[in-house]
């Protein structure tokens, strides 16, 4: 059914005939090409996918080499995963669009691709061949395998050399087949200085999305309402065109209002901060005229200003003395404090070593007094009977073996061990052990008392240090007196450099004053003729 312009005008008209002409309706509708572009009737077309070859060399070893005839139908690739299923999608991708979305470490393998597919009853094929730095691909209006490729006699239907000429071509090739163009939709500048709104429009990449649409694309396939467009124009339905043409001319009607609204809005700042800025300059000048006023009539006293700054800069030296004296203080016992500490450190340190040293000490005796006990054991032991015979021991003979010093039972000469310790001498170390324990006690004692006199003298330091910084907690208001100090320097200074009166300087105010207030009541004028119309 044909499209009625003038019907379609005409309804229009009624419902703006009170902002707009029937030549301003025109030229708003006018699109240059026809109002019934679309065609609801189906080109009865349908892509069909044949077959898919592949061929790459992944390393020296290993050799790709990928060849599946494809059946009508739901064809299903079954795999673990990281096997390739997306990738293989992806390379039917880039031989039908041009666009590659492959991951990089797949793209260097890659060499070769050929791709068989239909259009209707029609066969095609695609060869991209991508050795060396640039895509060469050739593309043939009839089926191709593999082996036929170095013999075919027949010219392909156009060869590109490069990524972006294919893109071009495989577009027109598949606009002309399924009466697709490309939609348009208005995006502001990318860039941060420019404020134009620029027109977009959709490619064969972007209706590929229809047939294969990748993770990623949920989230950037199209912008705005461009989704439904698409989805309309992919079923043929009518007025697709100028609906989309008509809403791109509506977008740039809609940004300019809204520039010129902008530079409207600008102006009117423009006026409003020179307002502003007159006003200002309008209230200094009536308080430079008041303050003009003020001196014709009295100067201040220069003498009482003088007489306060000079008792209060002795107050301030008299307490900025007493401050930095009690810094001073403080520091002092801060630095005694920190000594204290160290003493404490290393006298705890000395009760440490002489307790270890006197642990070692106690298990030494320990061990001398065993050693002690067992030689007096053995020393006392007396054989009564043989061990052998249990035959009893001759009491005369005991004594004789003793003073030739010859065993009792077996008569053998006995050798003094050089090795045997005297008894004595162990005692004797015994003794000075002890000795030495008695000591490190007394060094205990001794460290003890020192280190409670040092905590002592800490906890006296540090009153002392609080109770100084509490007296420096009165002198907070130092900053405050040499505020003072400074205003009052100040006061006096601009009244000594006050210069002597001169009454044509009030008469300048008073034009001047004019001046502003004329330019003032222009400005009103003009705001207000701004927002007319």
């Amino acid at each position: 059914m044909k499209f009625d312009y003038q019907k379609f005008k005409s309804e229009l008209t009624e419902e703006v005939k009170q902002k707009l002409n029937s030549e301003e309706i025109d030229e708003l509708l006018e699109l240059g090409e026809s109002y019934s572009k679309d065609n609801p009737m189906s080109t009865g077309k349908n892509l069909v996918i044949n077959r898919l070859a592949f061929k790459g060399k992944k390393d020296s070893t290993q050799l790709i080499d990928f060849n599946q005839e494809l059946s009508n139908g739901v064809n299903i690739w079954i795999a673990d995963n990281l096997k390739g299923k997306s990738s293989i999608f992806k390379i039917i991708k880039y031989a039908l669009t041009g666009n590659s979305s492959l991951k990089p470490d797949v793209s260097r393998w890659l060499t070769s691709i050929l791709l068989n597919f239909s259009i209707g009853n029609k066969n095609y094929s695609i060869h991209l061949n991508m050795e060396g730095n640039r895509l060469k691909v050739d593309f043939y209006n009839f089926k191709v395998f593999w082996d036929e490729l170095e013999s075919i006699e027949k010219e392909p239907l156009f060869q590109t050399n490069n990524e972006k000429e294919y893109r071009e071509k495989i577009q027109e090739f598949f606009f002309n087949q399924f009466s697709y163009y490309s939609l348009k939709w208005t995006q502001k500048s990318s860039s941060k200085e420019s404020n134009e709104l620029l027109e977009a429009e959709a490619s064969w990449k972007t209706y590929f999305k229809s047939i294969f649409l990748e993770s990623r694309d949920s989230y950037d396939l199209v912008f705005g309402d461009q989704g439904k467009k698409i989805f309309q124009m992919l079923l043929g339905l009518e007025l697709t065109y100028p609906i989309n043409q008509l809403m791109i001319k509506r977008d740039f009607i809609k940004d300019e209002k809204g520039k010129e609204k902008l530079l409207v809005e600008a102006n009117a700042k423009k006026y409003l901060q020179n307002k502003s800025n007159l006003e200002d300059e309008q209230k200094t000048i009536v308080a430079e005229i008041e303050q003009f006023n003020k001196l014709i009539g009295s100067k201040s006293n220069i003498g009482e200003l003088n007489t306060k700054y000079n008792l209060l800069k002795v107050e301030y030296g008299q307490k900025l003395n007493q401050s930095l004296k009690i810094q001073e203080e403080i520091d002092k016992l801060k630095i005694r404090l920190n000594e204290i500490s160290i003493q404490q450190e290393n006298i705890q340190m000395g009760v440490t070593n002489a307790k270890r040293e006197k642990e070692k000490n106690e298990k030494r005796l320990i061990e001398l007094n065993e050693f002690v006990e067992i030689g007096i054991f053995f020393s006392n032991l007396d054989i009564k009977h043989c061990p052998s015979c249990n035959h009893t021991i001759d009491e005369e003979k005991k004594k004789y073996n003793l003073n030739i010093h010859k065993c009792v039972l077996c008569d053998e000469e006995v050798k003094n061990d050089e090795n045997d310790v005297d008894v004595e001498e162990v005692k004797q170390k015994i003794r000075t052990i002890k000795s030495k324990n008695q000591q490190i006690d007394y060094l205990i004692l001794q460290l003890e008392n020192e280190k409670e006199a040092l905590r002592k003298e800490y906890n006296k330091t540090y009153s002392l240090r609080i109770q100084e910084e509490q007296k420096k907690e009165g002198f907070k208001d130092l900053s405050e007196l040499s505020l003072k100090l400074s205003q009052l320097e100040q006061e006096l200074t601009k009244e000594l450099q006050k210069p002597s009166f001169d009454f044509t300087k009030k008469e300048e105010l008073i034009a001047k004053k004019a001046v502003v207030e004329f330019k003032l009541n222009e400005i009103k004028v003009l705001y207000e003729n701004l927002w007319v119309g």
